[in-house]
């Protein structure tokens, strides 16, 4: 169980909804329903904006798998119109996924979500294996 903040030896019952910290009952503040911090209190501090949604994440990591098929097959048919297309929307897919999923906001453990973390590392090793298979073709090509 997480700790509160203030009190290391107090299971926190609650999270602060603007920084995201544990609370136990004697920290607790109920503002409009929703429990906060001392510190968010004296300082004003409002609930944040709502975090990008770490699904995201997987899913551009799974779209860029597919570009990347597509890729390949176009590449194996000897087709060279779409290769820009594809290698565009591979990479568009690819670096928007890993910032997303680098990005997520941490949970009140300041832990990050898993399907982010899923999402970050998928889409960090397809573009390792895309930069890798450039490097090849760039050294048989040359």
């Amino acid at each position: 169980m997480p700790a509160c903040y203030a009190h290391p030896e107090q299971t926190a019952l609650h999270t602060c909804t603007s920084c995201g910290r544990g609370l136990c009952e004697l920290c607790r503040f109920v503002v409009g329903a929703e429990p906060r911090c001392p510190d968010c209190m004296l300082a004003g501090r409002q609930r944040p904006p709502e975090s990008k949604n770490p699904q995201y994440s997987l899913a551009l990591g799974a779209v860029a798998v597919v570009f990347l098929m597509a890729f390949f097959v176009v590449a194996a048919l000897g087709d060279s119109a779409g290769y820009g297309v594809l290698f565009l929307g591979a990479l568009i897919c690819m670096v928007a996924g890993l910032t997303l999923g680098l990005t997520a906001r941490r949970d009140a453990n300041n832990k990050m979500p898993v399907l982010a973390i899923v999402g970050a590392s998928l889409n960090g090793l397809l573009l390792l294996l895309f930069a890798v298979l450039i490097c090849v073709g760039m050294s048989k090509g040359g």
